[in-house]
């Protein structure tokens, strides 16, 4: 009884400790603000009570961040001083990883944001791409990559949203496309190895445009009026492997 008791005991500690030791990783996170509204967002944790962004995060804009997250924390997107959505952090990796969070409009007329959130793998050495449609109007569209530059001679893959796909090392392009396959907008891609990559289709409340918007960790060029910010990078986990919102 008493081996059993100091088993229990020793199993509770070593629980302890690794709880102790995932709040002390820093994570690379990405913030892209999806929100289809012209006044930019800001964010904040609510455990720690800290501003994430020195400045509200504009629309279509992506902010890299390296901070310590730990399960239970809560990261809240404020528009002026109303919050409209809080995301809960859950079921992060015990090592450092790059992870994605995105809020959006849930359409329907109402301010509420959803989230979409990723963890890229950090097992994989080749580029990963995660697709995100947070577009919430009623005008059709789709995303599509293919491999290389120009029209002639390419095939085209159709962009799964809510997936995220792996690039060998290449020149890519990335489109926006209407229903008769009309491109609305393209925009390149440069795969290296481990890169991370976001493509989001954004638009719809207040009369906003379908957009797509092409974000690539570590860059600061401005791709589809998009400025990059800087700082270190972002979310990962395989394609299912993800913050439990």
């Amino acid at each position: 009884m008493a081996a059993r008791r100091a088993l229990s005991l020793l199993a509770l500690a070593s629980a302890g400790a690794a709880l102790q030791v995932q709040e002390g990783i820093q994570h690379n996170l990405t913030v892209c603000n999806a929100y289809a509204e012209s006044k930019p967002l800001s964010v904040y944790t609510v455990n720690q009570k800290a501003k994430l962004t020195d400045e509200p995060l504009p629309y279509k804009a992506c902010k890299e961040l390296v901070l310590e997250l730990a399960d239970s924390e809560r990261i809240d997107f404020r528009l002026g001083g109303l919050s409209v959505g809080t995301f809960h952090v859950g079921n992060l990796p015990f090592a450092p990883t790059s992870l994605l969070l995105v809020p959006y409009r849930r359409g329907n007329g109402t301010m509420a944001a959803t989230f979409y959130s990723h963890a890229f793998s950090v097992a994989q050495e080749s580029s990963q791409l995660a697709v995100v449609d947070a577009y919430d109007g009623s005008s059709p569209g789709s995303l599509k990559i293919a491999r290389g530059s120009g029209r002639h001679g390419r095939e085209s893959a159709a962009l799964k949203p809510g997936a995220a796909v792996s690039l060998a090392p290449g020149a890519y392009e990335v489109s926006l496309e209407d229903p008769d396959s009309k491109s609305v907008k393209t925009v390149a891609l440069s795969a290296g190895d481990g890169g991370k990559h976001v493509a989001m289709r954004v638009g719809g409340s207040d009369g906003l445009p379908q957009e797509l918007v092409l974000f690539s960790a570590g860059e600061r060029s401005e791709r589809s009026g998009v400025r990059r910010a800087s700082a270190a990078l972002l979310a990962a986990a395989a394609v299912c492997a993800a913050l439990l919102a």
